[in-house]
């Protein structure tokens, strides 16, 4: 078959000891770009310190706003999102790397209202 002979070739030509394959500690975790969802007219999703209703809420989001989920857990989203004051930058739609997501506001809100866009 010829779309298989190149990759044959190069497999057997390069030793594996000059392949750089990085390890996990090297790739950074990603926080899955999601956008708030499902929400009434005129409603807000509330975001908490942590994750349960008990918890002050620090924010609210609108319908369509875009979060990071960089967490989960007993059906709450660990999220981070960008506010006035605190912006996570150009992310686009790869995601967040989590070591960036410092900069970002940060909370807790119920999985249910939150679409999963990426990851």
């Amino acid at each position: 078959m010829p779309g298989f002979a190149l990759p044959l070739l190069l497999a057997t030509f390069v030793a594996p000891e000059y392949v750089a394959v990085p390890s996990d500690a090297d790739r950074p975790y990603i926080c899955n770009l999601s956008v708030v969802r499902g929400l009434s007219a005129g409603r807000h999703l509330l975001v908490r310190e942590g994750p349960t209703s008990g918890r002050p809420v620090i924010a609210r989001l609108k319908e369509g706003a875009r979060v990071y989920i960089c967490n989960e857990g007993g059906g709450w989203y660990g999220i981070a999102f960008s506010t006035s004051d605190k912006s996570c930058g150009d992310q686009a739609f790869r995601g967040l790397d989590v070591r960036k997501a410092a900069r970002c506001q940060s909370g807790w809100v119920r999985d249910k209202w939150v679409e999963v866009l990426t990851g």
